[in-house]
Formats: C-alpha cells, sequence, structure tokens
C-alpha cells in the first residue's frame, strides 16, 4: 500500500463511512487526482450501490475524465457532470 493512501486515511474514512443515499463530489477546485483518488472513488461508488444510492461526481475536468477514461472506469460512475 503506499504512502499516499495510508495519508487519506481521515478523507477515506469519511467519505466511506457516508449513509447517504446520494453522495455529490465538487471537482471544481480538484487539480489532480492519481490512482489513489480513482481508488477512493470505485470504493465510494461500489458502497454506495451495495446500498442502493448513488455517487455524483460535479464538475469534472476534462483532465481529471482523461483520467479516468485511461484506466478504463470512466463508465463505472453513476454520473459525472461537468463544470
Amino acid at each position: 500500500m503506499n504512502s499516499t493512501w495510508r495519508q487519506s486515511g481521515p478523507v477515506r474514512d469519511y467519505l466511506l463511512g457516508l449513509d447517504d443515499s446520494i453522495v455529490t463530489l465538487d471537482f471544481c477546485g480538484v487539480t489532480f487526482i492519481d490512482s489513489t483518488g480513482v481508488k477512493l472513488l470505485m470504493q465510494l461508488q461500489q458502497g454506495l450501490r451495495a446500498r442502493g444510492g448513488r455517487l455524483v461526481l460535479y464538475g469534472i475536468q476534462p483532465s481529471q475524465r482523461r483520467v479516468l477514461e485511461a484506466v478504463g472506469v470512466v463508465d463505472y460512475f453513476d454520473s459525472m457532470v461537468p463544470d
């Protein structure tokens, strides 16, 4: 497990602990996403789906979408709304 994944612990734990049926993440201020971020998003999406919920990725920038496309998960998410 890489150090970035360990360092994201509090945010990861908070997001994975949400019990809302719809979670919207605002990406408007996000300037970088790597495999750690993608992994967290996939885990959050999976957990929400298991409970009948949805994940909305709001404000997705073209560069962020390209990262998700490059790793083949762009269609995995319920909803992506561009800025």
